[in-house]
């Protein structure tokens, strides 16, 4: 292996790295902003859990009480991620974060796209409660949604390649 190819892959494995760690930053900074300002209000969140009509009224206040909790947890998860760079073994924890953020994105734009396509006017809940439901709000959420998803999904995808590249570089080392 020349020197200049290992300099190339080493630049290559810097990129996305940063990316992982600035991804993982903005999405944690996300969810514990989310998680804290529903947990703070549980009852104007179960209210805006209400208005998608999916849940039934026995699951909503269970719902509406442990989703700030699991926000919060996964955004502590993704602001670890950087420290990655100096302590390797928060990267599974930034990993399931990120992974996690995704299924939950794409679980939050189904029941936003469920909500349109009846007509159900609702009031997303993701910061808070908002006294605006309108469907241009609505619309404007579930792209917020596909749009984080699609970081947390680049970033999930790169945080795998950084690591197998990591471990490639210590056994050419070794």
């Amino acid at each position: 292996m020349s020197k200049h190819s290992t300099l190339r892959q080493g630049s290559m494995a810097f990129v996305p790295a940063r990316l992982v760690s600035l991804a993982s930053l903005a999405l944690g900074m996300i969810w514990l902003y989310a998680g804290i300002t529903k947990a703070a209000s549980p009852m104007q969140f179960a209210d805006s859990v209400a208005s998608f009509q999916i849940l039934p009224p026995s699951l909503i206040q269970s719902f509406a009480l442990s989703l700030p909790w699991l926000e919060i947890l996964m955004g502590t998860f993704l602001v670890l991620g950087i420290f990655q760079t100096y302590k390797p073994s928060v990267a599974p924890l930034v990993r399931m974060g990120l992974l996690g953020s995704s299924l939950l994105l794409i679980l939050f734009a189904a029941a936003i796209s469920w909500s349109l396509a009846r007509g159900i006017q609702i009031d997303c809940g993701c910061f808070g409660a908002s006294r605006l439901s309108s469907t241009a709000r609505t619309w404007l959420a579930l792209v917020r949604d596909g749009v984080l998803c699609s970081i947390a999904l680049v970033a999930y995808y790169y945080s795998i390649i950084t690591t197998s590249f990591e471990i490639q570089s210590r056994a050419v080392q070794v």
